[in-house]
């Protein structure tokens, strides 16, 4: 007898034919390849999860109870603390920092869970690794950083055994290995660097990388490694595109990141024989780095050769650049004579090497000029600029630290240079350098006047006045002279220059480069060379002032330029040096005191000391000796 009430089997029944009746609603859908994959990501990152934020209450309470009693709380929060390994709580401390917790860690991960829950922990691990922000981290949490990557690649081949069934992101982690190790992005680099990021952004995609890991700033550093590595040709004609890629290429990068790749570029245009002045380096390494002869400690600490020492020779190069840069720019725009005169701009760069510091006075008229090329001169100026009061409208100052003496060249025609002694303007400088925002003044007269008595020198500017300064400066300033030794084979080594030595055959000396580049025509000019067009610069040799059993010959870079020193077994008995002055002319030039008693049967006498480097070196060439307390005698 029937009771009215259907049985649940037949309930069932019903609804599945019912159900296999129709047609797929969604079987269109299931035809999308694209459609599919988009499912199952979603049903991948639903079920893949690892259940909890890394900054989430919950996680940070587990980390905290994990560091309190060396154990985690169940399952669970063995789970949760891998989860939040890398996260710093609110008073700083990060579970990575602190390597014996993190060590009993990895060992419950690894001996003392079953499979399912050690593979989401290694998950957690990670991602936690991912995330880490290790460029900005102490060195503690970087220690254990390295400690969990060399844990993470150890386990990855036993993860594979448990896992069975293997899933996307771990054949990909399993292809890119290198991840877990040493220079993690090195084999993108040749790719990105051509603008080809497919390959890494596929490994981030899959891997589930977040924007702000590590892994963006490595793979910038990676671009970098790969164009430091290019032969010098390669390396110089990709510098533009190095330097944007160091700089972010118009994205958001770290400051520190940036010093890094700047510094990494600087330090290898150094190493290159061809080293010549790069606009683009330089004013991306001091705006970068920093101001080569201001911030020398920061140059040490952020710019390191290859053994991990302060790379001078790099800072040396940028603080010349950089001073060259500034003259020029004061004589060029911030001076009367302008590019019309560059005589005064070829004058002073001469003393680049002997140039501790420099500072630059503005007028009224460059204080409130906004041009493109007078602010960028204040950009590379900054921390040196002052303002001058109580002087003309278009009147602007240099001043030059050389040695104990501060050198002052106007830019206004008709003013003077002025050479003081002592630290009074010093002073005065430090208290009035214009620096955030602050507008500070000294004042012109303070710059010309002798009240104190430390004026050494007050020069004009006229006909031939290089020489004139030359004679009139160099016997204040030469004693430092000798600071810097420079021979025709390091300017050759330097510039890769061919040199051919024709003299055992009665020819010249040869030095086979053209006139173009300003910094090796000035330099072979100094040592005597004149310029043939077609062939290059040339040097006889047929006119000797000195005995035939010469042996030795070097080139002294000094304030002149650079002079020729000859050292022979015999002592010429000339009046005739080898740079073509004469006695009297040497004695005329530098107002010597002379004393000649061959007639009694004394000698020669030239009563000066040895305190001038020029004057001593041609009196030497003249066959005269120096005696201490009485001068130069020659029989």
């Amino acid at each position: 007898m029937s009771t009215g009430v259907t049985h649940p089997l037949d309930q069932l029944r019903k609804r599945l034919q019912s159900s296999l009746a129709m047609e797929p609603q969604f079987e269109h859908a299931w035809s999308d390849s694209d459609k599919t994959k988009k499912v199952f990501a979603r049903i991948r990152a639903q079920h893949e999860s690892l259940g909890a934020a890394p900054n989430s209450p919950a996680v940070a309470d587990e980390v905290a109870y994990f560091r309190r009693h060396g154990q985690p709380n169940g399952w669970r929060g063995l789970k949760y603390t891998c989860i939040g390994a890398g996260s710093p709580d609110a008073s700083g401390w990060c579970l990575l920092s602190e390597t014996g917790l993190l060590e009993k860690l990895l060992a419950l991960v690894q001996s003392g869970t079953e499979p399912r829950l050690q593979i989401k922990c290694f998950r957690a691990l990670l991602a936690c690794y991912w995330r880490v922000p290790y460029s900005k981290v102490g060195k503690e949490l970087k220690t254990g950083w390295k400690l969990l990557r060399y844990w993470l690649a150890l386990q990855l081949p036993l993860i594979g055994d448990q896992l069975g069934v293997k899933t996307d992101w771990f054949d990909v982690l399993s292809k890119h290995v290198n991840l877990l190790h040493d220079n993690p992005c090195g084999r993108y680099g040749p790719r990105l660097i051509n603008g080809d990021s497919s390959e890494l952004n596929a490994v981030i995609d899959v891997l589930n990388i977040s924007s702000d890991s590590w892994i963006h700033e490595e793979a910038i550093l990676a671009q970098i490694r790969t164009g430091i590595s290019w032969d010098d040709v390669e390396f110089n004609n990709k510098i533009p595109n190095l330097l944007s890629i160091s700089t972010g290429n118009n994205t958001r990068i770290s400051g520190s990141l940036k010093i890094r790749c700047v510094a990494m570029l600087t330090s290898r245009y150094a190493c290159c024989q061809n080293s010549l002045e790069r606009s683009d380096l330089r004013d991306k390494a001091v705006s970068v780095i920093g101001n080569p002869w201001l911030d020398r400690g920061l140059w040490a600490e952020r710019v390191t050769d290859s053994q991990g020492q302060p790379d001078e020779k790099a800072r040396k190069m940028v603080d010349g650049w950089l001073k060259r840069s500034l003259i020029k720019d004061f004589f060029e725009l911030l001076s009367y004579d302008g590019v019309g005169d560059p005589k005064r701009l070829k004058y002073w760069t001469r003393f680049i090497p002997y140039i501790e510091d420099m500072w630059f006075g503005l007028g009224p008229y460059t204080k409130e000029q906004r041009s493109e090329e007078i602010n960028k001169f204040k950009v590379r100026a900054k921390g040196r600029l002052f303002n001058i009061s109580k002087t003309t409208r278009y009147n602007n100052a240099f001043i030059m630290k050389i040695g104990s003496y501060l050198a002052i060249e106007f830019g206004q025609k008709g003013n003077a240079f002025f050479l003081f002694q002592g630290d009074r303007i010093l002073k005065e400088l430090s208290c009035s350098l214009v620096s955030n925002g602050e507008v500070n003044s000294i004042s012109v007269n303070l710059l010309k006047s002798n009240y104190y008595n430390d004026l050494m020198l007050h020069l004009y500017h006229g006909y031939n006045w290089e020489d004139r300064f030359d004679a009139e400066i160099y016997p204040v300033i030469g004693h430092i002279v000798d600071k810097n030794v420079m021979s025709l084979n390091e300017l050759a080594s330097k510039y890769s220059l061919h040199v051919v030595d024709h003299r055992s055959k009665d020819g010249n000396f040869w030095v086979y480069a053209d006139d173009r580049i300003e910094v090796i025509t000035d330099s072979l000019k100094r040592l005597g060379f004149q310029y043939k067009s077609g062939k290059g610069w040339w040097r006889g040799e047929t006119k000797r002032d000195v005995t035939e059993d010469a042996h030795i010959q070097q080139y002294q870079y000094t304030t002149y330029g650079y002079t020729q020193q000859t050292a022979v077994s015999k002592p010429a008995v000339t009046n005739k040096n080898m740079t073509g002055l004469s006695l009297s002319e040497l004695i005329n030039k530098y107002s010597l005191h002379v004393d000649d008693r061959r007639l009694k049967g004394g000698s020669y006498w030239v009563r000066t000391d040895d305190q001038v480097g020029v004057v001593s070196d041609s009196l030497m060439r003249l066959g005269f000796q120096y005696r201490a307390g009485k001068g130069w005698w020659r029989e």
